[in-house]
C-alpha cells in the first residue's frame, strides 16, 4: 500500500484509521473494561499473565516472558532527518507549520536545518529575518500564498506569506503557530531518538 499511495498518504490514512478504532476501545475501555476490572482486584482478584502484561506494557518487556514484536514500521529506521522532517509535517496537526515553511524556505534542507537551530517560534523568526506585518497585506505579486485552515483545534486560521520573507496572522494564528512549532520540534527530535541502532559489527563497516 504504502508504494502504490506513497508512504505519507499511507502513514496518513493508517493513523485516521487508528484513530476511529481506538475510540471505541476507548469507550469500552471507560463504561465497561476499568470498572469492573477494578471492581474485580478491589475484591482480592488477581489478573493472569495475559491481562497482566497488556496493563503493564514496556516497550521494553521483561525477557522472562518471550514476547517479540513485529514491527510494520521498520523502514521508518533508514529514513533519513530530511524524510523523517517531510513525513512529520505531512500529518494534518502541523499542516499550518508546513505551510508556512514552504513559503519561508525554498528547499527542505533550508527549513531542517532553520527548525533544528531555533529553539522556539520567535527564535526561528529572528535569526531567519522573517518580518511579521501588522495588517493584511493586499493582493500583489509579493504574495506568495494565502492559507486558510478552516478548522483546527485553535479554529480557523488565516496567514499570508510574501516575498522577502515576510508573513501576516490573524488575530490567533501567532498562539496557533507557537504551539504547533514546539509540538512538531518536540516530535521530530523524539522521532530521530527511537531510530534503531545496528546491533551487528558487520552492518557499520
Amino acid at each position: 500500500m504504502a508504494k502504490r499511495i506513497g508512504r505519507v498518504k499511507f502513514e496518513f490514512l493508517f493513523r485516521i484509521s487508528l484513530r476511529k478504532v481506538a475510540e471505541i476501545y476507548v469507550q469500552f475501555l471507560d463504561k465497561l473494561a476499568a470498572p469492573l476490572f477494578w471492581k474485580l482486584t478491589a475484591d482480592g482478584r488477581v489478573p493472569g499473565f495475559e491481562a497482566d502484561a497488556a496493563l503493564k506494557f514496556s516497550p521494553y518487556p521483561d525477557l522472562r516472558h518471550n514476547i517479540t514484536f513485529d514491527d510494520v514500521f521498520w523502514h521508518l529506521d533508514k529514513e533519513s532527518m530530511e524524510e523523517t522532517f517531510d513525513r512529520l509535517l505531512a500529518r494534518q496537526s502541523y499542516s499550518i507549520l508546513r505551510g508556512l515553511l514552504r513559503g519561508l524556505f525554498q528547499t527542505i534542507p533550508a527549513a531542517l536545518s532553520a527548525v533544528c537551530e531555533s529553539a522556539d517560534f520567535r527564535a526561528l523568526f529572528e535569526q531567519n529575518g522573517v518580518t511579521v506585518l501588522h495588517e493584511q497585506p493586499a493582493l500583489t505579486n509579493e504574495l506568495i500564498s494565502r492559507y486558510s485552515t478552516g478548522l483546527s483545534p485553535f479554529g480557523p486560521i488565516v496567514f499570508d506569506v510574501l516575498t522577502g520573507r515576510k508573513v501576516w496572522f490573524d488575530k490567533v494564528g501567532r498562539a496557533a503557530f507557537e504551539e504547533t512549532y514546539l509540538d512538531f520540534r518536540k516530535c521530530l527530535f523524539e522521532e530521530r531518538k527511537r531510530q534503531r541502532r545496528s546491533r551487528n559489527w558487520e552492518d557499520l563497516s
